[in-house]
Order: C-alpha cells, then structure tokens, then sequence
C-alpha cells in the first residue's frame, strides 16, 4: 500500500490504514528500536508503544513522508528512554552512594532471618506513603513531578517523604539499599 493513500486515510480516521501502517512498517521499526536500545524487550514495547500514541494522533494530514515520520517518532521515543533509563540509574548509584556514605554496623547477611526481621521492622517504620514515594522514585525511576501526580501530591511533599524516609533508612546501613533497587 502506498505510503500517501495510508496517510490520506489516517487523516480520514480510517482504522483499517492504521493497521496496513502497522504490517508494513512494524519490522523495520522494531530493527530500528533494538539496534538502538540494544535489547529485543525493549525494541518491542518501544514500537508498541509508538504506534499506541499514533492511534490518538490528529495530525495526519501534516505528515508528508510516512517512514521518516515513524523513523523520527521511534528513534525520538528511544533516544528519551535511554535518557530516562539513564537517570534512573543514576538516582540509583546516588541512593547507594547515600546509602553508604556514613560508617554503619553491617548486619551479618549469613543470618538472612535476622536480616529479613530488621528490614521488616524498618519498612514499619515508614508510612505508606513514603514507601510509595520511595518505590516510585528508586524502582519504577519516575521523576518527583511523576510521583507527586501518582500519588495526587505536591513535589515538595515528594522531596520531604524521599528525605526523612532516607534518615529513617540510614540507620539501617548499606544493605537496605539492595531492596530498593532490585
């Protein structure tokens, strides 16, 4: 199918287009995804969900070259989760680096109840919310402004529960940080 009859029946809202789109250029793209993201998961949902946020788009009728527009959009899209991925791992080696840069007692990691029993007792210790925060921020790596909406609060309120849940977690030591990063 030709590439400006699809884009003319996108514009229509013609869904049957959106589908010879997808059979046509869901190969290319997704060799496109994972030469740069280098991992075949990721390439997959990254293609996903290029063509799950092009099923709301309006702006067909603007588009003069199909591939170079779907080109652009993917490469864009994984280009921003690289980046994103990125700062996750670095809010994680900064929570590490956090985590051990004052002298604790290490708990001995042979005696895996004892250890399971602080940790427990530890997570007591935060409210639920800054569990949440904490899991939102070190495990999914979303940013304080995605948090604070999940969790329907301020950015601030996010920075504050992430700072005190810290002081909470420093008098725990090093080990605390493995369960908030795997």
């Amino acid at each position: 199918m030709d590439d400006n009859i699809i884009v003319q029946e996108l514009h229509k809202k013609n869904m049957e287009a959106f589908t010879w789109m997808y059979e046509k250029y869901y190969k290319v793209l997704w060799a496109h995804a994972d030469y740069i993201l280098k991992d075949t998961t990721e390439a997959e949902e990254a293609v996903q969900d290029v063509f799950c946020k092009l099923l709301d788009f309006k702006g067909w009728g603007h588009v003069k070259n199909l591939k170079s527009y779907l080109n652009t959009s993917l490469r864009n899209y994984c280009f921003n989760l690289l980046e994103k991925n990125k700062k996750t791992n670095e809010k994680r080696l900064n929570f590490s680096r956090v985590m051990i840069s004052d002298t604790w007692e290490t708990p001995d990691l042979h005696d895996a109840r004892q250890v399971d029993k602080k940790l427990q007792k530890l997570l007591s210790l935060l409210s639920p919310q800054r569990l949440r925060a904490f899991h939102l921020i070190y495990q999914e790596g979303m940013t304080y402004e995605e948090a604070a909406h999940s969790l329907g609060i301020s950015k601030n309120s996010i920075k504050t529960h992430i700072k005190l849940g810290l002081r909470v977690l420093r008098n725990f030591g090093p080990f605390i940080f493995v369960f908030f990063l795997n």
